[in-house]
C-alpha cells in the first residue's frame, strides 16, 4: 500500500509544534488490509447555510480492522504480557463538525473538526480486558495537500487541542500533553470544498500514531499467584505471634 507520508514525517510534524521531550510515541496503529478505506468524511449538505460533516470510520458499529501495538519500551508482564507485539483491533472513529473548510492555497484545504472519539479494542480479550485505547478529543484539523503530498487529521497547531487518553492497560500522566496524528492515503475522490463551505465527501486509508506519557498497567495476579500469597502471609502472621524466645532460644545466638 502507498503512504503519502512516513512515520518519522509524523514524528517530525509533532516536534516541530515544540511538544515536550518527555511525551513519546506510546501506540500507532496501520490498516490491516491493503487497500482498506478506513476512514469516510460525510458532508450532508442539506442546506447552503449549515453544516453538518462526519469523519468516522467505514464503520461504526463494529469497527474497521487494524494492527495496533504499543511502543516496544512499555514492556507488559504476567497475564499482561500477550500485549506485547502487534495486535488485532477493531477501530472506531466517530466525530463531528459544523465548521467550514479555509483554502489556505489553490491545493492545500483545512478543515475543521470540532469533536470526536477514538477506540481501539482488541479483537481476542487479554485478562478480560479489550480497550487498548481510546481517545477523546476536540478542536483539531483534518489537513488535505488534495494531491500526493502531506494528508492528516490532527491536532490544531499550536497545541490547542483537548485531548484525553484511557485504556484497560495503560496509565498516563495527566500533566502531559497529548497528541495524535493520522496519516491519509489514497483519498478518493480528491477533496474539494462543497457548496455549503466545508469539504465533500470521501474516503481514505491511513495509519496514526499517539503521544503521551504512558506506563504499562500491572497484571492482576493469576488465581494460583493468590494461594501462594496467602500461604506465605498465613506463615508470616503465624511466626510473628509466636514468643520471640522460641524463635531466637537464647542457646542457638
Amino acid at each position: 500500500m502507498r503512504f503519502h507520508i512516513t512515520l518519522s514525517t509524523l514524528a517530525f510534524a509533532f516536534v516541530s509544534h515544540g511538544l515536550p521531550a518527555q511525551t513519546t510515541t506510546f501506540a500507532l496503529f496501520t490498516p490491516a488490509n491493503p487497500g482498506q478505506k478506513l476512514l469516510v468524511f460525510d458532508n450532508d449538505q442539506t442546506s447552503h447555510h449549515s453544516i453538518a460533516a462526519t469523519l468516522d470510520t467505514a464503520n461504526t458499529s463494529s469497527g474497521s480492522d487494524v494492527n495496533f501495538a504499543f511502543n516496544p519500551d512499555i514492556v507488559f508482564t504476567g497475564a499482561l504480557a500477550a500485549l506485547n507485539g502487534s495486535q488485532k483491533a477493531d477501530f472506531i472513529m466517530q466525530s463531528k463538525t459544523d465548521d467550514k473548510a479555509v483554502g489556505v492555497s489553490n491545493s492545500i484545504l483545512l478543515q475543521p473538526i470540532d469533536s470526536g472519539t477514538m477506540e481501539f479494542r482488541l479483537e481476542t480479550p487479554v485478562d478480560g480486558k479489550d480497550l487498548l485505547l481510546k481517545v477523546t478529543f476536540s478542536d483539531v484539523w483534518l489537513f488535505t495537500s488534495g494531491s500526493s503530498g502531506l494528508d492528516l487529521a490532527m491536532e490544531k497547531p499550536p497545541v490547542e487541542s483537548k485531548i484525553t487518553y484511557a485504556s484497560d492497560f495503560l496509565n498516563f500522566n495527566p500533566l502531559s500533553p497529548n497528541s495524535w496524528a493520522i496519516a491519509l492515503s489514497d483519498i478518493d475522490p480528491c477533496p474539494c470544498i462543497g457548496c455549503d463551505g466545508a469539504l465533500n465527501d470521501f474516503s481514505a486509508s491511513g495509519l496514526g500514531v499517539f503521544l503521551g506519557a504512558a506506563t504499562p498497567m500491572t497484571s492482576i495476579p493469576e488465581p494460583g499467584t493468590y494461594a501462594i500469597i496467602t500461604a506465605l502471609a498465613s506463615l508470616a502472621a503465624a511466626l510473628l505471634r509466636r514468643p520471640r524466645a522460641r524463635l531466637f532460644p537464647v542457646d542457638a545466638l
